[in-house]
């Protein structure tokens, strides 16, 4: 059975899903207590209508269906909630997100095959099943459960990701310079045709975006060979196996090529002291890299998002072991802890509990610089400890100031809001870009916006806290106009008189992954089958420094990482200027 001829069966699934739930204004009603109950099916019920609502944007307006590539996103009509203009251009980091989603769903139509099944929390169980019931509904799995519809459904996923593949390689053909990895580029409308060169982006790439892309299509890789495997050994689907092998075989290349030129793109050379370059121009992108003078700018030296190209350089490009520890030399003076007091209203009680929080310092301390998450077992405990007590202490004072100033949502870097226009006969509306949004106590640099928030401000506590993140994500699609056709809108303002009218990647899918868990178990899984030195395994490697990074500064047991993380105290209110979509 081939996986490719399911199409028509996805497309009747889907239709049959949307169909079952008469509104995409569902969050209002959500029991949130219920959401924390680990004996209640409310997880479930929300993670499914979270799936059954942005599936819409990420299985339709969120790719161009011809080239199988991402658009950033789409400006929204105020009115309907309908997308009134698609953005003609994407970036690699909207690449990473569709193909760690396409691997969480390949991956789960692997287990449905009697693949090994991912491993479970035991402790919460329910966390499991809602994860399941996300995935049915994003992925278009059939309701009925049968492992050979569902495998036929992945073949959605597997043809999407051969259309993409495709689209890479024209591109890369064309423009060999750029090395396999991606600048900002355009998508033309009709879905036709192929990825071209974006204004201001002709030459240049960025290193930052393209290191959640690699990461990605390992992801991917990994969980094609995941279906490879339980295809082969399921009767009847030989020529699934063989469409997943050679898919995996395809995205292996691809990411193989790019570490290949990762160290002449973008590492400063072994006199630059582990120096990795935040963007790169390259003289001339019609000859392959290292026939072309290529110059870089700015240092990439984040303990952020930007620390997975640091891991592309550190371990898959042949650095020796000086290099490799001049790149996290390089970086130490980024990586500091900061003491958050616990506001006094919900400080922890009794003295065994600290009511100070040793918490990761931030840029901004938006809820975007944790997405390194996503894509790298960061909050896997049994692998990386103090990481994932780091991360968790992060969401344990992010929702504290929130509650304890009773600001009604959570912050992160995010497209703006906008004023309703007085006629929906206007052009859409399409605002700024706030970035320094967060925590000033918490960051090393000014911030500038604590006006707006975003449901994705939940996106890294879905990681560490799913339960609590789901309340706070919940909470903030409660607002007006927060959920409309295309699932989750980006933002609005504290005050609800104006929203960000648009659906992107950033704002919608990194939420949607959180819940997930990542996909730190594909990549994990990738590295544990590599070789590094004395007889160690990359994925070794990355525990022993990720370890060593964290204890350094935050020494092993991260004080106040356990505290209880807070609820929201207050809602956005309901006012007259501003109205829900329509369509809900």
């Amino acid at each position: 059975m081939g996986l490719k001829h399911a199409l028509a069966g996805l497309a009747c699934a889907a239709a049959s899903a949307t169909a079952a739930w008469s509104t995409c204004r569902w969050a209002p009603a959500v029991n949130a207590s219920a959401l924390l109950d680990p004996g209640s099916p409310e997880l479930g019920r929300v993670f499914g209508l979270v799936g059954e609502f942005e599936a819409p944007f990420v299985r339709g307006v969120g790719v161009s269906s011809g080239l199988g590539v991402t658009r950033d996103g789409a400006v929204l009509n105020y009115t309907t909630g309908t997308a009134a203009q698609l953005h003609d251009f994407s970036a690699a980091s909207k690449e990473g997100f569709h193909l760690a989603l396409a691997a969480r769903c390949i991956a789960d139509a692997a287990e449905a095959l009697g693949g090994r099944p991912r491993a479970s929390a035991a402790s919460d169980p329910g966390l499991q099943l809602a994860r399941k019931e996300l995935l049915r509904a994003l992925c278009g799995w059939p309701s009925s459960g049968s492992r050979r519809r569902t495998a036929q459904a992945a073949g959605y996923w597997v043809a999407t990701l051969g259309a993409k593949l495709d689209s890479f390689a024209r591109f890369n053909s064309s423009f060999p310079g750029f090395g396999g990895y991606l600048p900002w580029f355009s998508v033309p409308a009709n879905n036709s045709g192929s990825m071209g060169l974006l204004q201001g982006w002709e030459n240049r790439v960025p290193a930052l975006d393209n290191g959640e892309l690699f990461w990605g299509v390992v992801a991917a890789g990994q969980a094609a060979r995941r279906l490879a495997g339980a295809a082969s050994e399921a009767p009847g689907f030989e020529s699934a196996a063989t469409e997943a092998e050679s898919l995996a075989a395809r995205l292996e290349a691809v990411w193989s090529a790019m570490a290949a030129t990762a160290r002449t793109l973008f590492w400063g050379g072994a006199e630059s002291r582990g120096a990795v370059f935040a963007v790169t121009t390259i003289a001339n992108v019609s000859l392959p890299p290292g026939q072309s003078p290529v110059s870089g700018s700015g240092r990439l030296d984040d303990p952020y998002e930007g620390e997975l190209f640091t891991w592309v350089l550190d371990l898959l490009t042949g650095l020796d072991a000086a290099e490799r520890e001049d790149l996290w030399l390089a970086k130490r003076p980024q990586l500091a802890a900061v003491p958050y007091r616990m506001p006094s209203q919900l400080a922890a009680q009794g003295a065994a509990a600290p009511d100070t929080v040793s918490v990761q310092r931030g840029f901004w301390f938006s809820a975007h610089e944790q997405m390194k998450g996503l894509y790298l077992p960061y909050t896997d405990a049994s692998l990386v400890p103090t990481s994932a007590k780091v991360l968790r202490a992060c969401e344990v004072a992010r929702a504290a100031d929130s509650a304890a100033r009773r600001v009604p949502g959570l912050f992160a870097s995010v497209t703006d809001v906008a004023a309703v226009p007085p006629s929906d006969l206007l052009p859409p509306v399409i605002p700024g870009y706030i970035s320094a949004a967060g925590i000033a106590a918490l960051a090393s640099q000014p911030i500038q916006r604590r006006d707006v928030v975003t449901p994705y401000g939940a996106m890294a506590m879905a990681l560490v806290a799913p339960r609590e993140a789901a309340v706070w994500y919940v909470h903030t699609l409660a607002a007006t106009a927060m959920q409309g056709p295309l699932g989750s809108t980006a933002a609005c303002n504290v005050n609800g008189t104006e929203i960000a009218p648009v659906a992107t990647w950033d704002s919608k899918s990194s939420t949607v992954l959180g819940f997930l868990g990542g996909v730190g178990d594909l990549t994990g899984e990738a590295l544990a089958a590599l070789p590094d030195t004395g007889g160690a395994t990359k994925l070794d490697r990355f525990r022993a420094v990720t370890e060593r990074e964290m204890q350094r500064v935050f020494g092993t047991t991260v004080p106040g990482s356990d505290l209880p993380i807070a609820l929201p105290t207050a809602a956005v209110p309901r006012t007259e200027g501003l109205r829900d979509f329509v369509t809900c």
